[in-house]
């Protein structure tokens, strides 16, 4: 078992930055402007929290969330962004300005994940069960073998 002590609230930031496909330069640049924008309202309980929150109010507009399901639609984001590379191609511009590619944002509209349907229950007729008459079948195979 690994155990991982972050030191520090930026630690923390550049774990969560990191997580994001974050690397380098970029990495850097991004980590300073969001200590330099959010370090105040950040909730220091729970840091990764407030992060999401952040990520959320920006990627919103790109992410229709019925019903509040806004675990879901940051998840989704999230995987978007970090298979395609997001992190190089937005880089600092998705923290500063809020914005994503236009392929990231057609990438996140075909991934779309759709609310199932409500359920309706309906009234399901009785059917016919039929069991098995154990004798009945061994006298079957029986009368197979004298027959012969």
């Amino acid at each position: 078992m690994v155990a991982l002590k972050v030191q520090s609230l930026e630690g923390i930031v550049t774990a969560y930055v990191q997580s994001l496909g974050y690397c380098r330069e970029s990495l850097q640049k991004t980590v300073s402007f969001l200590m330099e924008t959010y370090a105040e309202k950040l909730n220091h309980e729970d840091v990764i929290a407030s992060l999401d929150e952040i990520l959320y109010a920006i990627v919103k507009k790109y992410i229709p969330t019925p019903r509040g399901e806004k675990t879901q639609a940051l998840a989704l984001f999230k995987a978007v962004f970090l298979l395609n590379d997001g992190a190089e191609t937005c880089g600092l511009s998705l923290w500063e300005k809020g914005e994503i590619t236009s392929e990231l944002q057609q990438l996140l509209k075909d991934n779309m994940l759709q609310s199932a349907p409500q359920i309706k229950a309906t009234k399901m007729e009785a059917q016919k069960i039929e069991t098995i008459d154990f004798f009945a079948s061994l006298n079957k195979i029986f009368h197979m073998f004298r027959k012969g």
